[in-house]
């Protein structure tokens, strides 16, 4: 497949306070040199209470070595969350160029779910720690500067990059696990 994710190193995280809207783009390219792929992105909510998502756009297809960015959209919440337990899926598929899909929400249901040709991947969704509580002070970062670049698999680093304060919270993968959560200030 032509987009693959590092599972054990992926998060999406988003930062409180939960009574705001808060963005993250989720950046992904398509590897193969000869095929489009054509996506469809939707967040598994565990706890549907309070907890609402949009992600635009939701469907489409991406051009040979292109890539594409999406917007995931955490609305306001009247009160803060439990843990986060919420997964967003990305369902990819390779066609031909020449392949006509006139809609592409119809392409998918039609699609079987254990079809072999359907490539799923999910990335965690998890909260910036409160501030306030006993655990320290947390990182807070602007939602609406804030872009989520998924690795390429050729890399073993994965970055939550926010400009305006230029820092970078990184997961770094070691022999097969989460090494952990580091805070790096780039130069």
């Amino acid at each position: 497949m032509a987009v693959k994710f590092k599972q054990s190193t992926t998060f999406i995280i988003f930062s409180r306070p939960f009574n705001e809207t808060a963005n993250r783009k989720v950046l992904f390219w398509n590897e193969d040199p000869k095929k489009d792929l054509v996506f469809k992105a939707e967040v598994e909510i565990s706890n549907p209470k309070g907890q609402e998502y949009s992600i635009t756009p939701s469907t489409g297809r991406v051009e040979p070595n292109k890539s594409i960015r999406l917007t995931l959209t955490r609305h306001a919440m009247a009160e803060d969350p439990g843990p986060c337990t919420d997964l967003f899926k990305l369902k990819s598929c390779l066609v031909t160029p020449t392949t006509k899909i006139k809609d592409l929400d119809s392409y998918w249901e039609g699609k079987r779910k254990s079809s072999s040709d359907i490539h799923v991947q999910h990335l965690r969704l998890t909260w910036l720690q409160d501030p306030n509580s006993e655990a320290g002070n947390a990182v807070n970062v602007k939602p609406e500067n804030t872009t989520i670049v998924i690795p390429d698999p050729r890399y073993p680093k994965w970055w939550f990059r926010d400009s305006q304060s230029e820092i970078q919270l990184g997961f770094v993968q070691t022999c097969g696990y989460e090494q952990g959560f580091h805070v790096y200030r780039s130069n």
